[in-house]
């Protein structure tokens, strides 16, 4: 089973109210004593109709991209997924419709657990490298790449909790 997150928004919906494929969907592991919500798994998702994403996210757009995510992981080779090069996967992310640079490189890293590479353009990060590390002055793309070097493999998560920490 892979094992990957995608952050959903809460539902406010009764579950008389959701379509019998919809309702098929609830995972709701309990975990000593405590029900908590998961959410469900690409394939069984992709094959409820945008329509009825929708109605439950009450948002056209995003039923219709989480149907074409849904759909793409629920073809894709597992295997793919953690044995090709991070470039390959990034790749492959970069042409499911809807999922730009941000989104592949948060999937890589919180869905897949793919820590070896960072988002060295990504603006938020630069800024958050430049607070901790610039002294003041401005940190390059080139000179962050020097410091996340240092982290080797789990440049990933220096490069998130360095972003949350700042």
């Amino acid at each position: 089973m892979l094992g990957y997150t995608i952050a959903a928004q809460p539902v406010d919906r009764r579950p008389e109210d959701e379509t019998g494929s919809v309702r098929a969907l609830r995972r709701q592991p309990n975990v000593n004593g405590t029900v908590h919500w998961a959410f469900p798994e690409p394939a069984p998702l992709a094959i409820v109709s945008e329509g009825e994403l929708a109605d439950v996210i009450r948002n056209a757009r995003k039923g219709e991209q989480l149907n074409i995510v849904a759909r793409a992981f629920s073809e894709v080779d597992e295997a793919f997924l953690r044995t090709a090069t991070y470039d390959e996967v990034e790749t492959w992310l970069l042409n499911i419709k809807g999922i730009g640079a941000w989104s592949a490189q948060f999937i890589l890293l919180r869905g897949l657990g793919r820590t070896e590479h960072i988002p060295l353009t990504e603006k938020k990060l630069l800024e958050a490298a430049s607070r901790t590390y610039g002294r003041g002055q401005e940190i390059t793309p080139e000179a962050l790449q020097h410091i996340a070097d240092k982290y080797g493999l789990w440049q990933g998560y220096w490069a998130h909790y360095l972003r949350v920490a700042s």
